[in-house]
């Protein structure tokens, strides 16, 4: 795959000065990689979001309601209107992996007709790096997308490709899924029958997010929660069709 395939979709809400400017130099990462990059914002200061705009190949969207799921379908709807073949979301705190492995990743990306998902997927080695508690929650989440789907994965590292046909199917996630809204996809790309297949890197995290205090784990157990949502959402809603 190539860069020109592919639009970027990310999604921002900045809680602090200090974070603010760390999100800036990552979208400043991303915006000079040259592809389109749609960023929809939960509330920042006009500050930040001027910061945004002024970076080269990104389109600011608002969103139409509150909420994360409403940020995604406007970032993720904005990167389809581009008519590029694939959208890769991601987001700002996964600067690493845009600075050190999109490249490899984007160019490992099968981009046949029947792919609809592309994971980065992270080695057993670079999984071990992130906190215990993180990957407590996240291999279940991912037993989960196994047990919908019959594919063993890596479905949480955090950046994947998108087949632009299933933007659509975006708009789709209920609004009150929050993180669920990425399961509640994948599930529903594998009942249309398009392929989900991964890119296997040593995806590290970063050494400033190894360590996890009760409010990290309390966030963990509600993504938990809501990628659990998301499963059960999208298998009902094809068991009703």
């Amino acid at each position: 795959m190539n860069f020109d395939d592919v639009a970027v979709a990310t999604i921002t809400k900045v809680r602090g000065k200090h974070d603010g400017g760390l999100i800036v130099e990552a979208l400043t990462d991303l915006a000079s990689k040259g592809m389109p990059l749609s960023v929809s914002d939960g509330g920042s200061s006009r500050h930040f979001l001027d910061r945004v705009g002024r970076l080269p190949n990104v389109s600011l969207v608002p969103p139409s309601a509150d909420g994360l799921v409403a940020q995604v379908r406007a970032s993720v709807k904005s990167a389809q209107r581009t008519g590029r073949r694939f959208i890769l979301y991601t987001e700002p705190d996964k600067r690493l992996f845009v600075t050190r492995w999109m490249p490899d990743f984007l160019t490992r990306a099968a981009d046949d007709d029947d792919v609809g998902i592309v994971l980065a997927a992270r080695s057993t080695a670079g999984f071990r790096t992130f906190p215990a508690f993180q990957r407590y929650t996240e291999t279940a989440a991912n037993e989960l997308c196994y047990a919908a789907t019959g594919l063993r994965n890596d479905y949480f590292y955090g950046p994947f490709l998108m087949a632009r046909r299933l933007a659509t199917q975006v708009g789709r996630a209920p609004h009150t899924l929050g993180w669920g809204w990425r399961p509640f996809l994948f599930v529903t790309a594998h009942r249309l029958g398009l392929r989900i297949v991964s890119v296997t890197g040593h995806y590290r995290c970063p050494t400033d997010q190894r360590y996890e205090n009760d409010r990290d784990k309390q966030h963990r157990v509600r993504q938990l929660a809501e990628n659990a949502l998301g499963v059960v959402a999208a298998s009902a809603h094809w068991t009703a069709d």
